[in-house]
């Protein structure tokens, strides 16, 4: 049975790209390291940063899905000559059949940086899905405190659940025993997840569990889990 694994923010792999900084939680590029391999069809986790007026240049693999999530400033994507606005608070999904390049830059004026995060996972076959974008229920104060699922359709092969924490406060998620692994991610504040615990950008891979425990350990936390 595969064991649970964390994931030290300060440990990334680390490349500077112009004023801009990419750091990869598991293998990426010329990152590699044998504790770092995918992670069943999650194969890549990146944070990318640029400063504005900075386009960065990533490149996808074919039969693969994408999440970006703005961290800092809203994103935009350009791919194939078309261009897609991510503002911040929503995330947007990108499968790819064939190879090609994104172009990301910053949305809007500024003069300081912009920060996503990029999940990427594998596909075993060629799927036409839409390019898709959701608003994260973060801002509702009713959707506080709980982990909300984000995805309403079932043509992806994962789920996202995001939840926004004011205070100390417990909560237990059931999961779709249909998916294997869940990776849960800090965006901001703390958390202890399953007994582990998780500072700002550090992860968690939980293979084969069904329900996943947390408490926020800061005044307010943002915490991401994929379930696939």
């Amino acid at each position: 049975m595969e064991e649970v694994r964390i994931y030290i923010a300060e440990q990334r792999g680390e490349m500077v790209i112009d004023e801009g900084k990419l750091s990869s939680t598991l293998n990426y590029g010329e990152y590699a390291s044998p504790h770092r391999k995918p992670i069943g069809r999650l194969h890549h986790v990146n944070e990318w940063r640029g400063c504005s007026g900075q386009v960065l240049t990533l490149p996808l693999v074919e039969l693969s899905v994408s999440i970006f999530i703005p961290l800092e400033e809203g994103l935009v994507l350009r791919i194939k000559e078309q261009e897609y606005i991510v503002p911040l608070g929503s995330l947007l999904i990108l499968p790819t059949d064939v190879e090609a390049d994104v172009l990301t830059r910053q949305f809007g004026a500024g003069d300081g940086y912009f920060t996503f995060q990029q999940f990427v996972f594998s596909t075993t076959e060629s799927h036409a899905q839409e390019i898709r974008s959701y608003v994260l229920p973060i801002v509702n104060p009713l959707d506080k405190n709980r982990m909300i699922p984000v995805l309403d359709n079932e043509d992806t092969p994962f789920q996202i659940y995001v939840g926004a924490f004011v205070g100390k406060v417990d909560y237990k998620l059931a999961l779709d025993a249909g998916f294997d692994y869940v990776f849960a991610l800090a965006l901001d504040g703390n958390f202890e997840v399953e007994d582990r615990l998780l500072f700002q950008g550090d992860a968690l891979s939980l293979p084969g569990f069904h329900k996943l425990e947390m408490e926020c350990l800061s005044d307010t936390g943002l915490l991401l889990a994929i379930y696939y």
